[in-house]
Parts: structure tokens; C-alpha cells; sequence
């Protein structure tokens, strides 16, 4: 049988993805590029946004009427947070939650035997060490992590995420091993929030790269998104590690809002000035370190004074990149 698997989000629903690939290709399925070949068609979901998740619902709609006889199944974030909106608009498709990725195989057979299948709910389920298909033979994302800590007033992610799980260190420095062995050049470190990375299994992110650069050789890591509120308990050890070269200096940090005020109503944990302290100590270190943040616009308190503020942080940091978003209600969330 033949399968096709279109991905939206982050680089952690694209591994998911590398890793459905890994498990179907495995069990002898095979994986195209085109979903008119395909008999089944897997669309991998995303709700770190409104219209993402609006553009998804119209593409699974066009998709179906395209293709009437073919099989679907929705992963990703979308079952686990939202599965009353799949059952509503999409009654006969099948949904595995992001979560529960692992035991696709046996989702798929049922599938195929007509059984409508509905998988939620969240296991302590690693993601390292589990047969993939990378879409670049260089590049090994690494889920050193799962969901998270906070509870960020906006953040529709949590829902599908839950709380934080880490992976063993000794598991993520196998998988790095492994992929090196077999031409890997590049390591990206990824999770909702990796600056928490190891605080529920009494570790932390720079104990991690210590231990993975005991590997031998030319290879280099990436660093995923770090939340502030995390990454200011831990950054004076991030940096010391980070003086191996092996290490990218390249720094995600999302401030979200330059107002106090808001960075409070959105349970962030943190204010301005520890984020500020964060920046100084980067570039105090490295120079030429490259530095990106996100920005939420029109969260529903946001006066003309906290945009102001937001952008006189924003003049006085000189980011490399700055992702804008607008703020959108999602569901379930308590920002309104």
C-alpha cells in the first residue's frame, strides 16, 4: 500500500512525520510523493495558529472531494486538542493524536479493514530512537522533548502537548550516534520549549550537550525554541557549553510582548528585564551569536502603550529576525 503524508508546523510535527514515514515504510508500506498515487492519504495537523489551522480543514476538505475512494487519517496536534471539530466536519476520518504516533501502524490496518479509528490521549512515549525517513540526509531533528511547563494564556499547543516529557540523555546521545554513523552533519535539538528541557528527569539542556558533544568528530547541533522563563535559570551553563563549536550560535527566544502588563495576562513567568538580561549575556559572549524572537500583536488587552513598548524593545535588541503574529482566539484557551 502506498501513502502520502502532508506536514504543517514546527520542526517537531515534521519529525513526527519522518518518524510515520520511518514506521509504515518498516512494516512495508510506501511512502510517495503525490496523494493521487496514494491509497492513503495522512495529513499531519498544526494549531499553533488560527489561520493554520483554517487553511488545514479547507486543504482535508478539498483533499476528500478530490479523492473520494482514497482513505485519510488526521494527526498532529488538531485530534488531541480539538477531535469535536474532526467529528463535525469530517465524521468518517480516522484521527491518531500527536501523542500516540508510535502505534500508527495498527491504526492504519484497521483503516483499511473500514474501521473508523479514534487514538487520543498521551503516553510517556520518547521520541528518539524510532525508525525515520529524514526529508534532508544531513539533517537528524532530535525531539529531545515534549510538551511543556508553562500555560501560556494563548497557546492552543499545550492542549495537544500536555506537560513536560523529556527523553533520557543516554537515548538522545544513541540516536546522534547512530544518524553520525551514517552521514548525519547536522543535530536539531527540538521540543515545545527545549530550555526545560530534563526538569522532570532531574537534568537540564546544557548537562544534555555536554554529554552528546563527548561524540566524536565534525558534526554541528541547532538549539530550538528557548522560553525565557526557563532559559534564565540555565543560561550561564548554556553559554560555557555553547563555546564548542560544534554548537551553532543561533538563539529562538520568544518575548511575545515588550509590556510587563501583557507578558503577565499571558502567564509568560517573566519580565522584560530578565529577557533583556538573557540578550546581553548572549551577545556579551558572542558577538556575531544570531538571535530571533516572536511577537504576538493584538493579544485582547494590548493598549497603544504596550505596543509601543513592544516596539522600543524591539529597536533596542536589533534582532536578526523577528516572527510577527497576530493574535487569534483558539478554542479552549483563556485569552479572549
Amino acid at each position: 500500500m502506498k501513502f502520502y503524508i502532508e506536514t504543517y508546523g514546527c520542526a517537531a510535527n515534521k519529525n513526527d512525520s519522518e518518524i510515520i514515514a520511518g514506521i509504515l515504510t518498516k512494516s512495508g508500506f510506501i511512502k510517495i510523493s503525490s496523494p493521487e498515487l496514494a491509497d492513503l492519504i495522512i495529513i499531519n495537523t498544526c494549531i499553533v495558529k488560527k489561520p493554520t489551522q483554517t487553511k488545514i480543514f479547507y486543504r482535508i476538505e478539498e483533499l476528500t472531494k478530490k479523492f473520494p475512494k482514497k482513505k485519510f487519517l488526521i494527526t498532529g496536534c488538531i485530534p488531541e486538542a480539538y477531535p469535536e471539530l474532526i467529528r463535525k466536519n469530517f465524521p468518517e476520518i480516522s484521527f491518531v493524536s500527536t501523542n500516540r504516533i508510535c502505534e500508527i501502524e495498527k491504526v492504519i490496518r484497521k483503516i483499511f479493514k473500514n474501521e473508523k479509528v479514534e487514538l487520543l490521549g498521551r503516553l510517556k512515549k520518547e521520541k528518539v530512537c524510532l525508525p525515520k525517513i529524514r526529508e534532508n540526509e544531513i539533517i537528524d531533528i532530535v525531539q529531545i522533548c515534549s510538551g511543556c511547563l508553562g500555560n501560556c494564556s494563548y497557546c492552543a499547543t499545550k492542549l495537544a502537548k500536555g506537560n513536560l516529557i523529556s527523553s533520557k540523555p543516554e537515548k538522545i546521545v544513541k540516536e546522534i550516534e547512530v544518524a553520525k554513523k551514517i552521514g548525519v552533519k547536522e543535530f536539531w535539538l527540538t521540543g515545545q520549549d527545549i530550555a526545560c528541557y530534563g526538569f522532570d528527569i532531574g537534568t537540564n539542556l546544557p548537562k544534555l550537550l555536554e554529554k552528546i558533544l563527548e561524540i566524536k568528530g565534525k558534526y554541528f547541533i541547532r538549539l530550538g525554541m528557548l522560553n525565557p522563563c526557563h532559559l534564565k535559570k540555565i543560561i550561564n551553563q548554556l553559554l560555557k557549553v555553547c563555546e564548542d563549536g560544534r554548537i551553532f550560535k543561533f538563539f529562538h527566544i520568544p518575548i511575545q510582548s515588550g509590556s510587563n502588563k501583557l507578558l503577565k495576562q499571558m502567564n509568560r513567568n517573566y519580565k522584560v528585564r530578565d529577557f533583556e538580561k538573557i540578550i546581553y549575556k548572549i551577545i556579551s559572549k558572542f558577538p556575531d551569536a544570531t538571535i530571533w524572537t516572536d511577537i504576538i500583536v493584538g493579544y485582547p488587552t494590548e493598549t497603544e502603550n504596550d505596543f509601543k513598548e513592544t516596539l522600543e524593545l524591539i529597536k533596542k535588541l536589533k534582532f536578526d529576525w523577528v516572527n510577527v503574529s497576530k493574535f487569534y482566539y483558539m478554542e479552549k484557551t483563556s485569552a479572549i
